[in-house]
């Protein structure tokens, strides 16, 4: 574990001077860290690891938003206007909750007008005791989500679903196509493939297409991140102007 790196000579890898970072009067950087030491038993329960990591990395944050002048009341006060939650839709759609509620992890925001962005995670560890496989039904979320968003609307919606890679910058299937045809090879090509021909389980998931995966049954292995883009389209056909956008 490295907590500070400090140099009073060049290393000789590239940089060309030593790394020797110093504060306005002269001293060296300083680095103020706090660690966590979990104690368990594998036999008998799992790694909080994971649980902990995703709570330093991603706190609670706090977000505003300008409303329109519509919603405005003549005394300056906002309508009551309900905030959907997404756990509760991903909570509905979930084959198994429990699973969910151990290792499942959401993030959603808005990308535009009837679009948002949902980051669905398994948080769970392989050496743990239990590492399930959770399993989400993508469209049903869809229709939970805007229901609890609407909840008075009439307007009839037609979900479309579109796996992005991790970015979501890109439409995952043109993403894992880019990787097919690039055909990097690793130094330890030899020894992973050697390494899956024992583990005829740990070959199945890394061989793993998830692209195939129905949208009714998602599924999140062990440590898997999957982002999807949702766009409501108010009359079929509407994908289009998805793409185009």
């Amino acid at each position: 574990m490295m907590h500070n790196r400090r140099l009073l000579f060049d290393d000789d890898r590239g940089v060309g001077e030593a790394l020797n970072e110093t504060d306005s009067q002269g001293y060296g950087m300083k680095v103020n860290s706090r660690y966590w030491l979990n104690i368990f038993d594998l036999e008998h329960g799992y790694s909080s690891q994971r649980e902990l990591q995703n709570i330093i990395d991603k706190p609670v944050s706090l977000f505003f938003a300008k409303l329109p002048e519509g919603l405005l009341k003549s005394s300056g006060k906002a309508d009551f206007i309900p905030v959907p939650k997404a756990e509760n839709s991903v909570l509905a759609s979930i084959k198994e909750r429990w699973t969910y509620e151990l290792f499942g992890r959401t993030v959603f925001f808005p990308l535009g007008k009837n679009k948002i962005l949902v980051r669905l995670e398994n948080s769970a560890d392989k050496f743990d005791m239990y590492t399930p496989t959770i399993e989400l039904n993508m469209e049903k979320f869809a229709y939970y989500m805007w229901m609890d968003a609407n909840p008075e609307s009439k307007t009839k919606v037609y979900p479309k679903i579109f796996e992005m890679d991790l970015t979501a910058n890109m439409f995952e299937k043109e993403a894992q196509w880019r990787r097919k045809k690039a055909q990097w090879k690793g130094k330890d090509d030899a020894e992973i493939e050697e390494m899956l021909l024992k583990d005829p389980e740990l070959k199945a998931v890394y061989e793993r297409d998830h692209l195939k995966d129905p949208i009714t049954a998602i599924t999140l292995v062990p440590q898997e991140i999957r982002t999807f883009v949702i766009y409501y389209a108010t009359g079929k056909g509407e994908e289009k102007k998805f793409i185009q956008n």
